[in-house]
């Protein structure tokens, strides 16, 4: 895993974060993150969709995400890592 982390990253993930048990779709992710591109929402959600840290569902009209139940334990260094970069990114 890449130990370089950018800030939109750390953003969205953190969006995820919070709202952990809702199913959100690329377009509200980006609404609760207006500093990033929608593109780069896309991106990123897609990232850790393949990482296995996000499920997604396929309806219609599109995707919806969530961080996966198991993610924290599963991916732990990677919780950690942004944890770190939110940190020095002072984005908490």
């Amino acid at each position: 895993m890449a130990s370089q982390l950018s800030v939109q990253e750390v953003e969205t993930f953190r969006t995820l974060q919070r709202s952990r048990v809702k199913w959100l779709s690329s377009r509200e992710v980006h609404a609760l993150t207006p500093n990033t591109a929608d593109r780069t929402v896309r991106a990123v959600l897609t990232k850790l969709t393949q990482r296995g840290v996000l499920d997604y569902v396929e309806v219609y009209p599109g995707r919806r995400y969530r961080l996966a139940e198991s993610a924290e334990h599963d991916h732990a260094d990677y919780f950690a890592l942004i944890a770190q970069a939110a940190a020095a990114l002072s984005t908490d």
